[in-house]
């Protein structure tokens, strides 16, 4: 029902659908309509998103406007967090990409910064990420190169 609305509203540019226990399903559902949407700011925190829902975002991300990302507390896991990294490569319109509260873990923070220096991110939130520190030699690794980046949390 929301997807079919936001698809036929040309000037909608924020979202914010924070805490609605959206799940896999329901992101799936927003993810086939975003490419035809204006919006640029996507606030999905704490909708119960595993790795099925971040798969479908991950699909549709670079056909986007989305500049603001939230995807915090959920439920990626490493699955989830490696599937969205894929599918940032090449972005170059995501520039805050918030993951706090996600278990990531060291499998999604290493395929993130292998991605990060080809994307446009200034801003990315790993906070609570259980990344450890293979994760974050993975993205002191990652950022060596990287000339976007502004903010690491």
């Amino acid at each position: 029902m929301i997807a079919s609305l936001i698809s036929v509203n040309s000037s909608l540019m924020e979202l914010n659908l924070e805490n609605n226990r959206l799940g896999d399903k329901g992101v799936a559902e927003l993810a086939v309509i975003l490419n035809g949407t204006q919006i640029t700011n996507l606030n999905l925190g704490g909708n119960v998103i595993g790795a099925k829902g971040a798969t479908a975002l991950a699909a549709i991300l670079n056909k986007t406007k989305i500049t603001d990302l939230n995807l915090q507390n959920n439920m990626l896991g490493p699955e989830g967090g490696t599937d969205l990294a894929e599918g940032l490569k090449g972005n170059s319109t995501l520039q805050v990409l918030n993951l706090a509260l996600n278990d990531i873990g060291a499998e999604g923070a290493s395929v993130l910064a292998a991605i990060l220096s080809e994307t446009q991110i200034i801003n990315l939130n790993l906070r609570q990420t259980n990344i450890g520190p293979q994760g974050g030699a993975a993205l002191a690794k990652g950022l060596k190169g990287n000339t976007t980046l502004q903010s690491l949390e």
